[in-house]
């Protein structure tokens, strides 16, 4: 009987595994050895895409932020849309206004110094009494290092100025006819100092401070 050998076909050889060990052993390709080149390139590769994925996370959530207004960029300029320009009125408004429950005032505030992150951090510290967050942003203001802050209201708003403005020692109140019923505008300069301590406040009708 003929002694046939099982490893061939047809007078081809059949490739087992016994000769892919023995391939790769003799080989130097680093693709078929387990070598440390070879194990380094992959690892490189995937500290490459790791570093790829937290950067595309990390654009988009600042992109999410500063779209909501949660965080500013001092170098971002404002767009022409929403520059707050405060008017002042010829008078001061007279006579006394009440201090309101703080989440009756919505507030938006803007830097007007070169502090970066000035306005996010007097917008916080303002929301923890309870007032009602708005926007944050930058704001040119023409004297801003002799400026504490600047509290702008429209006419339905001066009851909220008031209240605000207690919060901020050494501000003044400016004017805006644009601006609605419990909506106020912080414009916070090199001159702001914190805000008034809580136990110092003022929750009494006054006169809103103008100068």
């Amino acid at each position: 009987m003929k002694n046939e050998d099982p490893r061939r076909w047809q007078d081809q050889r059949i490739v087992v595994q016994d000769d892919l060990m023995e391939i790769k052993a003799e080989t130097h390709d680093p693709e078929l050895v387990d070598s440390p080149e070879h194990f380094r390139r992959r690892l490189w590769h995937g500290i490459v895409l790791t570093f790829i994925f937290l950067l595309v996370v990390a654009v988009g959530i600042t992109a999410y932020l500063v779209l909501a207004r949660k965080v500013e960029l001092p170098f971002l300029p404002m767009g022409p849309e929403e520059t707050v320009a405060a008017q002042d009125d010829n008078d001061c408004p007279a006579g006394e206004f009440e201090y309101l429950s703080h989440g009756d005032v919505t507030i938006d505030v803007y830097n007007g110094s070169v502090q970066a992150g000035l306005a996010g951090d007097v917008r916080d510290r303002l929301v923890k009494r309870g007032f009602v967050s708005g926007r944050v942003g930058n704001q040119q203001l023409s004297n801003r290092g002799a400026v504490s802050a600047i509290v702008v209201s429209g006419a339905d708003g001066r009851d909220e100025a008031l209240t605000v403005q207690r919060h901020l020692p050494g501000s003044t109140y400016a004017f805006d006819g644009r601006l609605g019923d419990g909506h106020v505008v912080v414009l916070v300069g090199e001159g702001y100092d914190g805000v008034t301590k809580a136990a110092d406040l003022d929750r009494e009708p006054g006169p809103l401070a103008c100068e």
